[in-house]
């Protein structure tokens, strides 16, 4: 089995409505591509907020692909202008 790594940035401020989004995006891909092994990131269920406050969206998605599993939570990232982005390594 493999994975491949979706990561998505927005411009929003607004933590729970990033994490509505999260949750539209990965109940939308499960209903497209099936609930087992697509690699999209409907594989992801659930997220967890990253403590670190990143400088940009490039140090903020380099940390989600070094330290996301693929089958743990999706990372919910933040940068310093208070923008947020989410993903993970999706298993397929």
């Amino acid at each position: 089995m493999g994975s491949e790594f979706n990561f998505y940035k927005t411009r929003s401020t607004d933590k729970d409505k990033v994490i509505q989004m999260f949750n539209h995006a990965s109940d939308q891909c499960r209903y497209e591509n099936g609930h087992s092994y697509s690699g999209g990131i409907g594989m992801k269920t659930e997220i967890v907020e990253v403590a670190t406050v990143f400088d940009t969206f490039e140090q903020a998605e380099e940390y989600v692909l070094e330290e996301n599993g693929k089958w743990g939570p999706a990372m919910l990232v933040k940068t310093k202008d208070g923008q947020y982005g989410f993903g993970g390594w999706c298993s397929s």
